[in-house]
């Protein structure tokens, strides 16, 4: 059995935002439904080695129905992920998330929310009501040239909260993909805001982004392996081994722009998938690095 530490499990590529980061549009394809090849992995994946099952899109509760069903194949003890712009959450899904102690990562990005992704969903009663009731969310804030600073974006978004509540942010990435929103992006107020993050308590993590982990990978709902960011790249399936699905990657070149910075000087602790490399992203976590190692130097 191929042993991930973390499934992340694309239900469909439909979304209902056209949010100015989104990468899905580096490469499309059609989403399966699950067959039994899948249904028994997931039923297989033991606690001891998977730290989760993460329910991903596109938007997964435009799916509410899969992402139901993907749990239901999931041991009680394997810790289960949504990742969600909540703007389709309802109290029948705020409900189910907390029977089964789902962990709801909510998408915000500070005052430049509404602009950034079309809408605000802090600034909607009716929505900002039900993440309230969640028992386990976090919030994940994506950084551009509009919204530099992560503290600020923090300090926007926790307005809205009268308890603490998880938080992670990172700067948008694939240039190719997605031009203007790092153009003169100011890398020290970004690191100078998440080390403040971090010294208050609120990252609770040593940069997360840069904790080796092993291959990232997505798994299809009928058991192929494909890109974290290239979707349509197929490295295989479940069943074949973890060194057969490098190699089928190594051909398809998603190692190729990671591997061109041959002098990076955090390549041995950067658990970002390899195709996410640029001239800007690859800036940014350097930089996020070389303020972790003079503060434990």
């Amino acid at each position: 059995m191929l042993k991930l530490n973390r499934v992340v499990v694309p239900l469909s590529l439909d979304c209902n935002l056209h949010c100015k980061y989104c990468y899905r549009k580096a490469g499309l394809r059609d989403i399966p439904e699950f067959n039994n090849l899948m249904r028994n992995y997931l039923k297989g994946l033991q606690p001891s080695w998977c730290n989760s099952v993460t329910a991903s899109g596109g938007e997964p509760l435009l799916h509410f129905d899969k992402v139901k069903e993907l749990f239901s194949y999931v041991s009680p003890l394997v810790h289960k992920k949504i990742m969600t712009n909540c703007v389709e959450l309802t109290q029948e899904m705020v409900d189910y998330f907390n029977e089964l102690n789902v962990e709801v990562c909510c998408s915000h990005d500070g005052e430049m929310t509404e602009y950034l992704r079309g809408i605000d969903i802090l600034k909607e009663p009716d929505i900002l009501a039900l993440i309230k009731q969640l028992n386990n969310f976090y919030i994940f804030s994506v950084c551009t040239k509009f919204n530099n600073d992560p503290y600020l974006n923090y300090l926007n978004t926790s307005s809205y909260f009268d308890k603490p509540f998880n938080y992670n942010t990172l700067f948008t990435f694939e240039d190719e993909y997605l031009p203007g929103l790092m153009d003169d992006f100011d890398f020290s107020k970004y690191v100078k805001g998440y080390m403040k993050l971090k010294h208050e308590g609120i990252i609770k993590q040593d940069a997360p982004h840069l904790q080796r982990r092993k291959q990232g990978f997505n798994v299809l709902p009928d058991g192929t392996v494909v890109g974290m960011s290239k979707i349509h790249h197929t490295y295989g399936t479940i069943e074949n081994t973890m060194e057969e699905l490098i190699q089928k990657k190594r051909e398809l070149g998603d190692f190729d722009v990671c591997e061109s910075f041959k002098d990076c000087s955090c390549r041995d602790r950067c658990c970002q998938a390899s195709q996410l490399a640029s001239k800007s992203f690859c800036k940014g976590l350097q930089t996020v690095d070389a303020w972790f190692q003079s503060f434990k130097d």
